[in-house]
């Protein structure tokens, strides 16, 4: 919302802010006159809003403390990925965890290209239990066959191991007892957010 309140400031009209985000000029009159932003952002909004806006992680969290050296703050949102189903799309921040930066590197990239979501429902065990924490690495969206990836099917974030088939692609669970997703050719509805490369689970 303050860096929008800023655009207006510099001049850019409403209008102008409207295309760049997806919104009308009256939503984002709103956005600055009131500053109310209505329900909470989607997460699918809340990194296209980020990435027109050229803002980071770390430009929206209020009294964050630096990292302590050799280390770096990856987020954690409120959304949930579903190991079944999940509606649970609220792109919101619940917190900032520090990891090493050696691991972060490990991960396949720098802070800002990590995400942790928790899973609901246990479509994905044994492999990923109900309740655990997985980190996705939101650049790593090309598919390889057999790896296990965050994934938008419909309205719904999924935790699925896709598996490639001539003309089709599988989004398959390794719980026996739940059936498989196809998504055939290209399709509107179905998209990669990242690969898991990181799982933590209660014991």
């Amino acid at each position: 919302m303050a860096k929008v309140k800023d655009l207006v400031e510099q001049g850019m009209t409403y209008s102008a802010i409207g295309k760049m985000l997806g919104k009308s000029p009256a939503t984002v009159n709103r956005w600055v006159t009131t500053g109310v932003g209505g329900d909470s952002t989607p997460f699918v909004n809340m990194l296209q809003y980020m990435e027109a806006l050229g803002l980071k992680w770390g430009d929206i969290v209020e009294n964050l403390e630096p990292a302590a050296c050799g280390y770096g703050y990856v987020r954690k949102v409120q959304a949930k990925l579903g190991a079944g189903s999940s509606l649970i799309t609220n792109g919101d921040l619940e917190g900032m965890y520090a990891f090493r930066q050696d691991f972060i590197n490990e991960m396949g990239g720098n802070p800002e290209s990590l995400v942790m979501f928790d899973v609901i429902g246990a479509s994905m065990e044994p492999t990923i239990p109900d309740g655990s924490t997985v980190l996705v690495n939101l650049r790593d969206t090309s598919i390889r066959s057999g790896l296990i990836y965050a994934v938008r099917v419909n309205d719904e974030l999924l935790v699925k191991r896709l598996i490639q088939e001539p003309g089709r692609l599988l989004c398959h669970s390794d719980n026996p007892t739940f059936g498989d997703t196809v998504i055939d050719g290209e399709n509107p509805n179905f998209e990669v957010f990242g690969r898991v490369r990181w799982l933590a689970k209660r014991m």
